[in-house]
C-alpha cells in the first residue's frame, strides 16, 4: 500500500503549501509524482482491471484539480480554493478506495492461484 501512502503525501504536500507551511510544491506533472510512477510500472501487469484503470483516471483529476487550486489560491480566489480542496479530498477518498480494492481483487487472485496451485499438487501425488 506504499501508493496510498504516496498519494496521502502528495495531497498532505499540497495542502501545506497552500497554507504557507512549505515552500515546496509536489510534482504536477503525472508521471513524476511517486504514485503515478508507481502507476506506470505496474500498468503492464495491471491495465486489464477496471479499478486500475480508474484509478489512472481518478489521478489524472488529482492532478488537474491541484493545477487549478494552485492557480485559484495564487489569484487570492478563496471561495475558489476551499470548493477545489472540498473536491480535492473527495478525489483523496475516491483514489484511496481504488487502491483498497485493487489491493483486495489481487489478493483473491493471488489466493485463488495458490489454491490452483495446490489442487494440482494434490492430483499429481
Amino acid at each position: 500500500m506504499t501508493a496510498a501512502i504516496e498519494h496521502r503525501s502528495w495531497v498532505h504536500q499540497l495542502e501545506e503549501h497552500l497554507a504557507g507551511r512549505n515552500p515546496h510544491l509536489p510534482p504536477f506533472n503525472l508521471d513524476e509524482c511517486r504514485f503515478g510512477r508507481w502507476w506506470h510500472a505496474k500498468k503492464g501487469e495491471l491495465s486489464k482491471q477496471a479499478v486500475f484503470q480508474h484509478l489512472g483516471e481518478v489521478h489524472e483529476q488529482v492532478h488537474l484539480t491541484a493545477e487549478s487550486l494552485l492557480t485559484a489560491h495564487q489569484k487570492n480566489q478563496q471561495q475558489e480554493v476551499e470548493a477545489l480542496l472540498v473536491q480535492l479530498k473527495s478525489l483523496k477518498s475516491e483514489m484511496l478506495k481504488g487502491l483498497e480494492e485493487l489491493l483486495l481483487v489481487n489478493k483473491r487472485l493471488l489466493l485463488h492461484t495458490d489454491q490452483d496451485k495446490s489442487s494440482e499438487l494434490e492430483m499429481n501425488k
